[in-house]
């Protein structure tokens, strides 16, 4: 079932940004960029708990 996903890191990359907003809000993502070091901190809460 994987395998028929594809690369989902070269899906994500050609996806719209308002394509990915929802998979990324319930991945609880929250970057950060620090311009003057040029840095970005990346912080992830998912939305829930999968078991």
């Amino acid at each position: 079932m994987i395998k028929t996903l594809g690369n989902m890191a070269d899906r994500l990359q050609a996806a719209l940004p308002e394509d990915k907003a929802p998979l990324y809000a319930d991945f609880g993502l929250e970057l950060e960029y620090h311009a003057n070091r040029r840095v970005v901190t990346v912080r992830s809460q998912p939305a829930d708990m999968c078991v």
